[in-house]
């Protein structure tokens, strides 16, 4: 099977689109961030903020799961799906390090 850039399992289509959701999400959170007001240092300050983080944060998570799938399962071979897993999987490496720091098992920065 010779690999090609864009996927052609359902699956793996899925993956591309969260990825894609997420780069528009945190575009706009970056946006955002330069020109927009911003409170103070909870989530709770700027409501508009948290929602994006979080929704960006949920479309990284889904895009690298539905990857994970559609390599795994489904055997795609696209390297855009390859792509993808690699930045999910460095993007929930680090969603997990502020997770454990916020909780208190590892020292905060």
């Amino acid at each position: 099977m010779k690999p090609h850039f864009m996927p052609r399992t359902y699956a793996g289509k899925l993956a591309i689109g969260f990825m894609s959701a997420f780069f528009l999400i945190f575009g706009a959170v970056i946006l955002l961030s330069l020109f927009g007001p911003i409170g103070g240092n909870s989530i709770l300050d700027n409501p508009l903020f948290g929602i994006l983080m979080i929704a960006a944060g949920v479309c990284i998570i889904f895009s690298f799961i539905f990857s994970l799938i559609s390599i795994l399962k489904k055997r795609e071979r696209a390297i855009s799906v390859y792509i993808s897993v690699g930045i999910g999987a460095y993007m929930c490496f680090l969603l997990i390090g502020e997770l454990l720091s916020a909780v208190g098992i590892l020292p905060t920065h």
